[in-house]
């Protein structure tokens, strides 16, 4: 049974980077051994906000910010803001790590 308002579809797991850049940041900060502890520090919030930001369920704010209008058709892209988070995965600033995460594709792997 689905919670009140929720559609079939809502139960799909996120599996690319371009459904949520925090799928992508996720895979990036695995890939290079690195604690959840590890990007909070560098980005300056909690690890909940990391945590909730690399399972989709964080969007624009702290770490993010949408670029795009749903109301207006066109897709909306969350873009990382924090160049010390960059900067702590290896990347040379936020656009690019912004791209990496959203080139990561996990749905090979189920």
């Amino acid at each position: 049974m689905l919670a009140p308002g929720w559609k079939a579809d809502d139960l799909e797991k996120l599996t690319t980077g371009i459904e949520h850049t925090g799928i992508g940041l996720r895979k990036i900060r695995m890939e290079r051994g690195l604690t959840q502890a590890d990007l909070a520090a560098a980005a300056g919030v909690s690890i909940g906000t990391i945590s909730r930001f690399e399972r989709g369920l964080h969007g624009e704010g702290t770490l993010a910010f949408k670029q795009g209008s749903e109301s207006k058709n066109l897709s909306v892209r969350l873009i990382l803001k924090s160049e010390k988070l960059a900067e702590r995965l290896g990347f040379p600033n936020s656009d690019a790590l912004t791209l990496a995460c959203e080139d990561v594709d996990l749905s090979e792997n189920l």
